[in-house]
């Protein structure tokens, strides 16, 4: 029976986490809604799932290699409010207090960063059938790396309901495999990200060309057989459609020092997580932490020192 690596997408959920989540704060008066989000979504994951791997991947702040390539990717996004941004090394802190792993390199993306850790996964022969890693995202950018040994799960209501997306999901539900949803992107566009793929093809038209051709080299090669329209928006866009896709495809070589044993699910601070969510006057989280505490046997062995050993039953 496969483990599971439980791979975060650190700003994705953030994001979520502080839209989710009425403004919070404490009677001093510091905004704490993203931190109480994130936290509480961390928790049910651990509860529900319980991993015996675990990680988080962030965007790192400046300029990547999209921007190299494009100076309009993401320009059209409106910036977040402070208030999140001001909570995102406070959300740091208290992860390092549960002893998880967290990663951000300049010139990447989040998604780069996990699409490094599940291609180092399925590449080794030591983890490749070892290993089922799951990527907790709102972003359905990480939906070209589902695989049989790659699932995407996604929030319905804070990760207490949340769905699982399969290469069989993905099919159900989008008409196209998770091998084609980077040149379905491609095709498309992808207006939050300012991107600008071949104008005039749309999701329909995207997803019937797929059906029919399977990538966008086998449409390319078989134009002739398209409406002189659509044909026509291939030869006018092609600049268009070569940057989008390098601008949509994951790079799964990004440098970074990962090791697997390193994102074990192991102690963390209880005594520590415990002081940060009294400071922020999170006391249903502090209840949260027990009923986590309840899911795994303490270490009888020796002394603890306040530290929790997740051990699964």
């Amino acid at each position: 029976m496969s483990k599971k690596l439980l791979i975060i997408d650190g700003n994705a959920i953030i994001h979520r986490a502080f839209h989710a989540i009425p403004m919070l704060a404490t009677s001093s008066g510091q905004p704490t809604n993203a931190i109480y989000g994130f936290c509480s979504m961390i928790m049910n994951l651990l509860i529900k799932e319980r991993p015996e791997y675990i990680v988080i991947t962030y965007d790192r702040k400046g300029k990547t290699f999209r921007d190299d390539l494009y100076t309009e990717y993401k320009a059209t996004r409106t910036k977040a409010p402070q208030e999140l941004y001001d909570q995102m090394p406070l959300i740091k802190d208290v992860m390092r207090a549960f002893a998880i792993p967290q990663f951000e390199v300049d010139g990447f993306e989040a998604d780069d960063i996990i699409a490094t850790i599940t291609h180092k996964m399925q590449a080794d022969p030591d983890t490749r059938e070892m290993i089922h890693c799951y990527i907790a995202t709102g972003d359905r950018d990480a939906f070209q790396l589902i695989t049989k040994s790659v699932s995407v799960i996604t929030p319905k209501s804070g990760f207490k309901e949340y769905a699982t997306y399969t290469p069989e999901k993905v099919k159900e539900e989008f008409g196209i495999t998770p091998e084609q949803f980077c040149d379905y992107k491609t095709l498309r566009g992808d207006t939050s990200d300012n991107i600008p793929g071949v104008p005039g093809i749309g999701e329909k038209t995207a997803t019937d060309l797929l059906q029919r051709f399977e990538t966008i080299d086998g449409i390319l090669q078989h134009l002739s057989e398209l409406s002189p329209a659509i044909a026509r928006k291939f030869t006018e866009g092609n600049d268009s459609l070569e940057m989008s896709r390098k601008l949509v495809t994951l790079n799964h070589e990004v440098p970074i020092d990962f090791d697997l044993e390193e994102c074990t699910t192991h102690n963390f601070d209880v005594s520590e997580i415990t002081r940060l969510f009294d400071g922020y006057e999170f006391r249903s989280l502090v209840r949260k932490l027990g009923e986590l505490e309840s899911k795994y046997d303490h270490d009888r062995k020796g002394e603890t020192n306040g530290m929790l050993p997740l051990i699964f039953d």
